[in-house]
């Protein structure tokens, strides 16, 4: 019946598109460029990804990582050598950052990566694991060069003014301080 019909929809066939994400973002022209004899890629950088952990045995990432998967979950974070990723969202980011798969090559795909586990395997975090996770990045800057945290992590508020009451906040605010884009 006609008149029970609300909308029609047309269903479209989707497809990924991390391999267009380079080129939008024009990462694939720095590539060729270089500043002072560096080449533009994320050498010799270090990005901490705060997230559920990072799967350093995944093929495009192999070699990148500048230590162990650092367990920050409970608040107090150790390298630990037998943690990986048992989600695969901090092993997906970390490959977005840094991955050397030729077809699916990261932003930054000359840059060695830190896994901060902050999260479960449910994907679960605590604010005070992520602070920590944080703070680790920040307090071991010197020793693994670390001049990015990238955090993909958030908990569905919708905020409409600055948030640098909150605590996640004042670490991040800290890390910047001390030269680190986040």
């Amino acid at each position: 019946d006609e008149g029970n019909v609300e909308k029609v929809y047309t269903i479209k066939e989707l497809h990924i598109n991390l391999d267009a994400s380079a080129p939008l973002m024009r990462a694939d022209e720095a590539w060729n460029l270089s500043q002072d004899g560096i080449t533009i890629n994320g050498s010799g950088e270090t990005v901490c990804v705060i997230d559920t952990g990072i799967d350093f045995s995944h093929p495009a990432l192999i070699g990148r990582n500048s230590t162990c998967v650092v367990d920050c979950v409970g608040g107090s974070c150790l390298e630990n050598c037998s943690v990986g990723d048992d989600n695969g969202h901090g092993t997906h980011v970390a490959g977005t950052v840094a991955s050397t798969n030729t077809v699916y090559r990261g932003i930054s795909y000359g840059a060695n990566l830190i896994g901060a586990k902050v999260c479960n395997s449910g994907g679960n975090c605590s604010s005070a694991d992520v602070i920590a996770g944080i703070d680790w990045c920040k307090d071991n800057k010197a020793l693994y060069n670390v001049s990015v945290v990238s955090i993909s992590l958030g908990d569905c508020s919708t905020h409409s003014s600055y948030c640098n009451n909150d605590l996640i906040a004042q670490s991040i605010n800290s890390a910047v301080s001390e030269g680190i884009t986040v």
